[in-house]
């Protein structure tokens, strides 16, 4: 337990060192502990897309989530993502 604390509180210091935000943590945190990093980062991806539908009031997943989350009211279509 006490090597697993450590680690822990190694991990957490690096990841605050660069800044990663606490929210995305919270979605990754089991599989960050478990070095499992694809996971770690497929949870992460899913925190993003779960802020934007907070945020929005969205629905839509993916691409479609993107999109719509930063699509500029009135720029030509050109502008717009």
């Amino acid at each position: 337990l006490p090597e697993a604390h450590q680690r822990a509180s190694r991990l957490r210091a690096a990841l605050e060192q660069r800044g990663v935000d606490e929210a995305v943590l919270a979605f990754c945190r089991a599989e960050l502990l478990q070095d499992n990093y694809f996971h770690a980062v497929l949870e992460a991806t899913k925190s993003v897309a779960s802020k934007l539908r907070a945020l929005t009031g969205l629905t839509s997943d993916g691409a479609d989530l993107v999109k719509d989350a930063l699509r500029v009211s009135g720029a030509p279509d050109e502008l717009r993502v």
